[in-house]
């Protein structure tokens, strides 16, 4: 096995030993998040959704992150042992990301008193949104250093990175139930600040000694000069891939944002808390596609499509048994569970319930998005997202400003807000599946061809 490239023996076994490795990290950081619920009461709650979801959508609509471009590049120069290049493209990636952070922060800064006023509709807001703009730079490292460490086959080492800052989350938010009721929203900013700065430190540690055996390559014109021939890949990879992540990050957010612009903190804690435990079956998801992405990457830059096509199907194969005994599952033990642990979130108890079983549909097509970011379909991403953050914020406007009375109680609004979420649900398996059938059927006549 050469330094560049893993052994392809094995492969299914590496793929889930992978897969296995962040199931238990995301478990944790889900269990973590639960804690904070706990702490919070739903106003509360609502208030640190919206912070997060309105620094998320204002980070990912104007930053430029290199994952997937890095992923992509570094792959290729590492399995073709062109190691002064595959040293460029890590530097590149790291000035990109840094300096889109620092500048994503300032801009964050400046929207402040908009977002916590009129977006947030509490003035009140605006420190908090400052400070919390501070996670964008905080990031910036370690979103170069996970594609280093993917690339390299360092799932355990992501793993034990992953699992100490969630501990760590966890630890830091039970002592937060030692501060007084109005002091925890600021204290958790400042957590997550300093935990995501610690995970950018251990991360990049560890992805330079992945690449300890590269070249120096010094920031200047030769490190431009050894990517000649790729800029073209290089920029429409990083722009294309961008584009994708922002639109699905808009889908993702909105609901929250609009749910709080509209009526409140306390429905907005409802609604947030019960995303957040059906988001529980994002565990699996984010494991497979952590473990698959590069695989995907690597088999269809080859020209080995039916290997690629297996890999999907086993995939969405293996989150749907998997999802499927955990939402059978969460679904029996919910109630109880929420009684007794979340006693404040009893009222959005049945927004739960339809979400565990909606995400559980979501999470066993994952894959799909997965399949046509890594082989490289921009333009298809895209236009599915845009399609379904239309779909969503359609469906969210008609049934929150047409069915739902302005004074409604919380949990009314949270679970209105649930049942147009479905919408956008459909709308996303169905363009995800139609356009990864297109994209193999392209594939097979091309082999055709050949």
């Amino acid at each position: 096995m050469s330094n560049g490239e893993p052994a392809t023996t094995g492969r299914g076994g590496r793929l889930k030993r992978n897969a296995v490795w962040q199931a238990v990290l995301q478990l944790t950081v889900a269990f973590s998040g639960l804690y904070t619920m706990r702490l919070l009461d739903p106003s509360t709650y609502g208030l640190w959704g919206s912070v997060v979801a309105s620094q998320g959508m204002i980070a990912d609509l104007t930053a430029l992150w290199s994952g997937q471009t890095t992923i992509k590049l570094l792959s290729a120069f590492l399995q073709q042992e062109e190691w002064h290049k595959a040293a460029a493209v890590v530097r590149l990636s790291y000035w990109i990301d840094i300096s889109t952070g620092a500048l994503v922060w300032l801009l964050l800064i400046v929207l402040a008193p908009w977002l916590a006023g009129r977006l947030l509709d509490d003035p009140a807001l605006v420190g908090q949104v400052r400070l919390f703009g501070a996670a964008t730079l905080a990031r910036a490292p370690h979103f170069v250093a996970m594609p280093v460490l993917q690339a390299r086959d360092r799932y355990a080492t992501i793993f034990w990175i992953g699992l100490l800052c969630a501990l760590g989350r966890l630890a830091g938010v039970v002592i937060l139930g030692w501060l007084p009721v109005e002091r925890r929203l600021s204290a958790l900013v400042e957590l997550n600040i300093g935990l995501y700065a610690l995970q950018s430190l251990l991360s990049w540690r560890q992805a330079r000694s992945a690449l300890a055996h590269l070249p120096w390559v010094p920031y200047d014109r030769r490190m431009f000069r050894l990517l000649d021939g790729h800029w073209r890949e290089f920029w429409s990879t990083l722009l294309s891939s961008n584009l994708v992540s922002r639109v699905g990050t808009f889908t993702r957010d909105v609901d929250i944002v609009l749910i709080s612009a509209w009526f409140g903190p306390a429905a907005t804690g409802l609604f947030a808390s019960a995303k957040r435990t059906a988001g529980l079956l994002d565990s699996l998801t984010q494991a497979v596609q952590m473990a698959i992405s590069p695989e995907f990457g690597r088999l269809w830059g080859a020209g080995r499509y039916e290997q690629a096509r297996r890999l999907l199907r086993r995939a969405c194969l293996a989150l749907a048994l998997g999802c499927g005994a955990l939402a059978a599952c969460s679904l029996l033990a919910l109630g109880p569970l929420v009684r007794a642990f979340l006693p404040k979130y009893v009222p959005s108890l049945p927004a739960m319930q339809i979400l565990i079983v909606v995400r559980m549909t979501m999470v066993a097509a994952a894959p799909f998005y997965t399949f046509l970011v890594s082989t490289h379909q921009p333009m298809r991403t895209v236009t599915v997202y845009t399609l379904i953050g239309a779909a969503q914020i359609g469906a969210l406007a008609l049934v929150m400003k047409v069915f739902t009375a302005p004074h409604a109680e919380a949990s009314t609004i949270a679970l209105h807000a649930t049942v147009a979420s479905v919408v956008a649900v459909v709308v996303n398996v169905g363009l995800h599946l139609h356009h990864v059938r297109q994209v193999l059927r392209d594939a097979h006549q091309r082999e055709r061809l050949d």
